[in-house]
């Protein structure tokens, strides 16, 4: 590497949820192993460091990339169309969410435009065309072979092979939890439910009704408006984490849930459909209006807590797993970028 160059990581200005968390741990990293790394904010009018993310190190921001062969710039799936601006830059893609990036197509974002203005089918071309000029979502370059591809968990991983990218292209790149959940001090159990009202509502709603007749003694807890430690205290009290939203990659919060011996109940969606990304027993993976079955076992790991934690030991020893291995990955990118 030479003194000039730059690693350029672009992130959504003002938004600390866990996408961006991931993209301020990778600077982090890089910056422990003597990169110089700045960032690079978009769609918002503030460009400073959000108050959550200045544990992760301080970071120039900058507004401008210069585009040489000598830099990197690293951008995560959501704004992928960035990266048609350049052509001399080293380019890297972190896949945080397949899911996300699908919905943000430039064909669903027609689709949608259409839909919303009413514009007939045989005009969609046209739509196309207007929404691409006034700055509509660009498709991945998946063929282009000067670009890597980093993805977090088997679910993206399929989902690149599907659309031609190979595996020289790919490196696994999988952000660990932050630090407060493998210190947290354990506390006696309370029958509490936590969920995120953000994922699924409409279906932990009825659950949640059913549940008020059935077993009002059972308390749910919305994870919101909360700091990371309110979050880890929480699971730290409670028996269960119920989500019956999508899983569009490695959710932090069913990860955070089993790190407090909390008990998962998910959705079968994305990647809680496979045992890879959610090595989770299939009992506990539901179609979301199943509810009479849903109850069922929500009563069983309330009531018989103690002999359900076990059944999650996978997913536990996964999740320490990666953070001890994320340092080794951070490496073997190192290699591949400088």
């Amino acid at each position: 590497m030479t003194k000039k160059q730059v690693i350029y990581i672009a992130a959504p200005a003002n938004n600390t949820s866990g996408g961006p968390e991931s993209l301020f741990q990778l600077g982090k990293e890089l910056q422990l192993r003597n990169q110089k790394v700045v960032f690079y904010f978009y769609g918002g009018n503030r460009m400073d460091i959000p108050e959550k993310f200045k544990v992760y190190g301080d970071f120039e921001v900058v507004d401008s990339i210069e585009d040489s062969s000598n830099n990197v710039l690293i951008v995560p799936e959501t704004w992928i169309n960035l990266l048609s601006e350049f052509k001399k830059i080293k380019k890297v893609i972190w896949w945080l969410s397949v899911d996300f990036y699908e919905y943000m197509t430039l064909d669903k974002v027609v689709s949608r435009f259409c839909i919303k203005y009413h514009v007939p089918q045989f005009l969609r071309g046209f739509a196309m065309l207007y929404k691409k000029n006034k700055g509509g979502w660009q498709e991945a370059e998946f063929l282009n072979e000067e670009i890597l591809h980093l993805y977090n968990c088997e679910y993206v991983k399929e989902y690149l092979e599907k659309n031609g990218v190979s595996e020289k292209q790919m490196l696994f790149l999988a952000p660990p939890l932050s630090k407060e959940y493998f210190s947290v001090s354990k506390v006696k159990k309370e029958n509490i439910i936590a969920y995120n009202p953000a994922k699924g509502y409409e279906y932990t709603q009825n659950i949640m009704q059913i549940m008020n007749v059935k077993r009002p003694d059972i308390k749910f807890v919305p994870i919101q408006n909360m700091t990371s430690e309110d979050v880890a205290n929480l699971l730290n009290r409670a028996k269960l984490y119920l989500d019956l939203g999508f899983f569009p990659g490695p959710d932090r919060i069913p990860r955070q849930a089993v790190l407090t011996n909390t008990n998962v109940i998910t959705s079968q969606d994305g990647t809680a459909n496979n045992n890879i990304d959610t090595p989770i027993p299939s009992k506990y993976k539901f179609n979301k209006t199943d509810y009479e079955n849903i109850v069922n076992e929500i009563i069983n790991n309330i009531d018989f807590y103690e002999n359900n934690v076990n059944d999650f030991e996978d997913f536990r020893k996964q999740v320490i797993f990666e953070k001890n291995n994320f340092s080794n990955e951070i490496d073997d990118l190192v290699k591949y970028i400088v």
